[in-house]
């Protein structure tokens, strides 16, 4: 995980009988971009917790691995681990990375700087950060 996302409150007491499996390696959860502690945003340009996405992965020495090329937004994992038995967990993620008005205006600028033609990003999304009335869901434990 990166260390602006955390499990939500139930996952601790559970993580050790969801990893349990010795035949499922990529565990996916679905991933709530917080606009605040309280509350993630939802409209077309944020659903990332409409699906599912690979957090924990098991090593399989005798599998190749194989990674995006690119300089940004080339994900986490290795772009074919969905080559290994996945499951999906009913845990969420926050991701805390969009959280206040300060990180939004560091990463817009970020991007700005990093991927001016959106080549790696998608441009609506990256001018979306600074909307200033944006549709935000409350979060419910």
């Amino acid at each position: 995980m990166d260390a602006d996302e955390v499990f939500e409150d139930g996952f601790p007491p559970n993580a050790r009988a969801l990893l349990a499996s010795e035949t499922r390696d990529v565990c996916c959860f679905r991933l709530y971009d917080m606009w605040s502690d309280s509350h993630y945003r939802e409209d077309p340009y944020w659903h990332a917790h409409g699906i599912y996405r690979p957090f924990i992965l098991r090593y399989r020495p005798n599998h190749r691995y194989t990674w995006k090329e690119h300089p940004l937004h080339c994900g986490r994992f290795p772009s074919n681990i969905f080559e290994l038995p996945s499951f999906l967990s009913y845990f969420r993620v926050k991701h805390l990375g969009w959280a206040t008005d300060s990180i939004r205006q560091e990463k817009y600028a970020g991007y700005k700087r990093l991927d001016p033609s959106a080549a790696y990003g998608w441009k609506e999304q990256y001018e979306s950060i600074l909307d200033p009335e944006p549709h935000l869901v409350a979060w419910r434990e």
